[in-house]
């Protein structure tokens, strides 16, 4: 599992969540061959889609 449709984690995120939670840190690591700037200009560009041909912008 991964969460790459999550925020971007800030730098050095992954060594505070692991000295806090160890484990946690896998939020902040992408999975598949995308990178989170890619899937998050994806699902923006899909919501900006919907919202037009529904006319609610």
């Amino acid at each position: 599992m991964h969460f790459s449709f999550m925020q971007i984690c800030k730098s050095g995120a992954i060594d505070i969540l692991e000295q806090e939670a160890k484990g946690e840190a896998i939020i902040c690591k992408d999975g598949g061959n995308r990178i989170r700037t890619e899937i998050r200009r994806e699902i923006t560009d899909q919501i900006i889609d919907f919202l037009a041909k529904v006319n609610l912008n």
